[in-house]
């Protein structure tokens, strides 16, 4: 029953959002938009509680064999932790099937809550943060708005008190000569911000100030 009831909310997600994932016949297809590999459409069956795709995935470096890849939905028994969703290359990207240049190809997504892995046995060369405060003073905050207005607007619906609801974030590019280390690049060479990673380094930022703030007081009281 759970399985049915994840499919069919499932369906209705990929209806509403123009994806190519299909519920038909017993087997889910996956009609891949051709954004990383040149797949064609491919489909399984059930398979215990997990249900997969495999596809060719053709190298583009020379001397390189072609490989596979796959997309799998695996479900937990009840009681256990509900629905994975693995890749084979370690990246999962919820994409628009009907995009619109030169926005981004990618989908807004909707959470209760996002937690992110950050358990002390998987780092290694843990080292605390230094000199937050002046790297924080180097960003350079934005707001704009995407050049193309009618793609944007597909997304969820802004607040009635924002007449021309404007974004706010970081330039990339800008922000990559600050923080190399929080910028990845994407398969269209399109590049992206860990904006997660600017936690950390904001509260320590604040713990600096702080400290500066603590020894400022004790010279006044000093005097």
């Amino acid at each position: 029953m759970k399985k049915f009831t994840f499919l069919f909310a499932l369906l209705l997600i990929a209806v509403s959002a123009k994806a190519q994932l299909t519920y038909q016949n017993g087997s889910l297809t996956f009609n891949g938009p051709r954004f990383v590999y040149p797949m064609d459409a491919a489909a399984t069956t059930w398979h215990g509680t997990s249900h997969a795709w495999v596809y060719p995935v053709y190298s583009t470096i020379p001397g390189q064999p072609n490989g596979q890849g796959y997309l799998k939905f695996h479900f937990s028994p009840s009681g256990g932790g509900g629905v994975h969703i693995g890749s084979s290359n370690g990246v999962i990207a919820f994409m628009d099937s009907n995009p619109y240049p030169p926005l981004p190809p990618y989908m807004e997504l909707l959470a209760l809550a996002y937690y992110i892995s950050s358990d002390f046995s998987t780092k290694s060369n843990i080292a605390p943060v230094s000199g937050a405060t002046r790297t924080i003073l180097s960003l350079k905050p934005v707001t704009y708005h995407w050049r193309d207005r009618a793609g944007s607007a597909k997304g969820v619906k802004r607040s009635p008190l924002a007449a021309n609801p404007k974004e706010i974030s970081f330039i990339a590019q800008d922000v990559e000569k600050v923080l190399p280390d929080i910028i990845a690049i994407d398969e269209f060479d399109s590049k992206l911000i860990n904006y997660t990673a600017l936690i950390p380094i904001l509260t320590a930022a604040i713990q600096e100030l702080n400290a500066r703030i603590e020894v400022l007081e004790q010279q006044l009281k000093a005097k």
